[in-house]
Formats: C-alpha cells, structure tokens, sequence
C-alpha cells in the first residue's frame, strides 16, 4: 500500500498569511493534524513532517524517509490562501501526471464536503516564482493543496469552527482514497515486519553473515568482514524493520539500505555499512570507503570545493560554515545540490532583482535617451535665441544710427530768432514820425 506523507506549511518564525490574530501556520497544524488522524484511523502508513522545520529541511526530510513516485508514495503539503477570493486551490508538479490526478481528486472530494468552488489546478510552472520547490524538489508524488483564503471574511468564519476543521480534513483523506483507488479501508491487525530476503536462484548462500546496526556501530570501529565461499552472484538479506538493520553477505556490493530516518556510523545520511565499505546513501552521494556511485567517488574536500565553488557560481557567494556542514553531512550530490539552489528563494530573489535590474537599466536607457533628446531640443533652442539676440542687437544698433544722425541734423540748424514788434506805447502824429525820420537821416 502506498505510503502518505503531511507537511503543514510555514513555522513559527514565518507565520504566512495573518488576518485578525488568526495565523496560516497555526491552522495549517490543526487541518494536517487532522489529515493524519484519519488516515491512520483507516490503516494507512502516514508521516507528519515535524513542526518548525523551514522549506529546504522539509524537502530533505520527507526524501530522507525514502518514500518515492516509482512506489506510488503521497506527500501533501497544507497551505491557506490570501487575495480575497473563495475556496481550494491546488498546485502541481510539472508534467507529472500522478500529481495532477492526485491534486484534482483531492480538489474534487473537498468541494464536495465544504461546498467551496475550485479556483483551478495549476501548474508549479504557472506560479510567479516559476516553480515550486515542495513540488519540484520531493521524491514523493507532489501536491500542494491552498485550503481557502484568510483573507475573505465567509473563509475566515469558516475556520473558527473546529467541525469545519475536521470537514476539511475529510475532504482531502477522501481525495487520497479515490486517487489510491480504495474506498473504505478495512482496518488490519498489525504484525511484527519480517526479514525478507533476496537471493539469485540456484545461487549458494554463506554460511556466515556479518550484522550491522544503522546508527549502532561505533565511529571508531569499521565492521569486520567475514570471506564468504565464493558465489555467481551477490546474495543480501535486508531487514523491513523501521530500525534499519541488514545482512551483507557477499563482497564488493554496495551498502545496505539505512532505516527510515537511520544514520549509519560512516557513509552519510541513511546508507547502509557493508562488508567491504558503504555503498550509495539515501541521498546518492557516494560514501567514503566504498565502491563510488553514480559519478564517482568524491572526498570530503572535494565535496567541500564543489559546494563552494556552485555556491560562488549561482548565488554569488560563499556559503556560511551552517550550510556548507549541512550540505557536506547529508551527502548531496552536484545536480541535488542545484537543484536546491536554483529552486531555493534566494536564487529567486537574486532573479528578480536580476530582472529589476535589467528593467532598471532599460528604463535608464530610455531616460538617457529621452535627456539626449531634450538637450538637442535645447541646443536648438538656444540656437533659435542667439539669433533673436543678434537681430535685436542690430536693430538696437540701426536705432542708436538713427538717433544720431537726428540729433546731427537738429544741431547744424541756425536758430530763428523772434522778433517781437514792439508796439508804441502811444501813436505819434505826422508830425512826430516826419522829426523822427529826419533825426535818423541827420544822424
């Protein structure tokens, strides 16, 4: 029976969406809480990723589990909406078709219980962080369900309702059911796991095993190997039990599978301890002492350079002595180490101030054009006013010309004198006028 995984979104110290007190992460808990207690209530294996983990360590765990798509496995990551719509909204992976089934019965059941209308099944790729990395990064069939909007008043009095809690809850367990294909689960006695072995026909087994306890042997101690007789081909014996214990009873094979959430003394997260060293860990690095892996055998330090050096490339930056332990004790590999990065929010926040700044530089572009522009319009300008200054200067100068040669001609004139008739005071008699005139001749 596939295996279900159930990741609340968000922590304590990101809290999502908050509307009137009434925090996302805080229900997000309550419905996956939920979720989970129906599923086992029908018998089905379920996980519940544990709490105040961010993104990445959520992704790294649930893949750490070992739950997988080829084994039809479920991890469902909880989320509450904003933007002031109504209902469910769901996302999928990428061109996984698994996802998209799952996510559209999971839609499908949950109208039916709440009554809520569906605001679309959508690809992680229609996201504007253009992916999601719940989605893209989990080795489980994928979805991510936003379960109503905080921020519409009918969706938040919803939510105050610990019956509508338990409404929703059932609404995605049944999703789950009709995706698996199973109906009502008939509840079954648990029995104890047993050892299950896989051996090559018609091919002798060892007398002698060595065991080995992921997490048990001691970091000072390597497991002593025995030498089997000679055999075709490698016969294992593994153990189902969640402690991850194992046989390895034939040389130059790879380590054993570790035990959910299982640390083996030497080799990384989750890998087994062979006879003649340990084979891939849960993760796909190749562990030390080993036969490599996929794309070889890598060191300690080397590991080290290629964290630093992809570091350097794809986010501009060393990584912090944090990540860089982080990354080097889970055994991560090139292209998972990548993955991580490029899916990570600060590669997409340096893409978009990549894109804010290339929009930036447009807009500069065209302003210094436009400045260009107006400082031509000006040069015209002034252009256009030292000719009008010269215009008006010479006008100014014919005028003064003008001036001068007006005030030469008014100079050159002789004045016109007056003369005033003088009247006589009285009027002389002809005989007066004749003495008059005589005197003047006389002299």
């Amino acid at each position: 029976m596939a295996r279900i995984i159930i990741s609340a979104g968000h922590t304590n110290k990101d809290p999502g969406t908050v509307v009137s007190g009434i925090r996302e992460v805080d229900l997000t808990r309550k419905i996956a809480k939920e979720v989970v207690a129906l599923l086992r209530a029908e018998n089905f294996v379920t996980l519940s990723v544990p709490p105040e983990l961010d993104l990445a360590r959520r992704i790294a765990w649930i893949n750490q589990t070992g739950y997988s798509e080829a084994n039809k496995d479920i991890s469902i990551e909880i989320h509450i909406n904003d933007g002031g719509k109504k209902g469910i909204e769901g996302w999928h992976q990428a061109d996984k078709i698994d996802s998209q089934n799952l996510t559209n019965d999971i839609l499908n059941e949950t109208m039916k219980v709440t009554g809520w209308p569906s605001q679309g099944n959508k690809s992680e790729y229609e996201h504007p962080l253009g992916s999601l990395a719940f989605l893209h990064n989990t080795n489980p069939i994928a979805s991510l369900v936003e379960c109503g909007y905080l921020d519409n008043p009918e969706d938040l009095e919803f939510f105050k309702s610990e019956a509508n809690i338990k409404k929703l809850a059932q609404g995605i367990v049944n999703g789950v059911k009709k995706f698996l294909g199973v109906g009502t689960i008939i509840k079954q006695t648990k029995q104890k796991p047993q050892d299950i072995s896989i051996q090559t026909p018609n091919t002798p087994v060892p007398q002698k095993t060595v065991p080995a306890v992921i997490g048990s042997t001691p970091a000072n101690q390597v497991p002593v190997a025995t030498t089997p007789s000679p055999s075709p081909s490698p016969s294992t014996t593994f153990s189902s039990q969640p402690g991850g214990t194992f046989n390895q009873t034939s040389p130059g094979s790879f380590g054993g599978v570790g035990g959910m959430g299982g640390m083996s003394s030497m080799g990384g997260m989750g890998g087994g301890i062979s006879s003649f060293g340990g084979g891939a860990g849960m993760s796909g690095m190749p562990i030390a002492g080993g036969a490599p892996g996929a794309g070889g055998y890598m060191s300690r330090d080397q590991r080290r350079d290629m964290i630093k050096n992809n570091y350097i490339k794809i986010l501009g930056r060393e990584p912090n002595q944090s990540d860089l332990n982080y990354f080097l004790n889970i055994g991560i590999t090139e292209e998972q180490l990548i993955r991580k990065m490029v899916d990570s929010q600060e590669h997409v926040d340096l893409v978009k101030s990549r894109q804010e700044v290339i929009q930036t530089k447009k807009r500069f572009i065209e302003q210094r054009n436009e400045i260009l522009r107006l400082k031509a319009k000006v040069n015209d300008q002034r252009g256009i006013l030292k000719n009008l200054n010269a215009l008006l200067m010479q006008k100014n100068n014919s005028i003064h010309v003008l001036q001068k040669k007006i005030n030469s001609t008014t100079t050159n004139k002789k004045p016109v004198k007056n003369k005033k008739k003088q009247q006589p005071k009285y009027p002389k008699s002809f005989q007066e006028r004749l003495l008059d005139y005589f005197s003047k001749k006389l002299g």
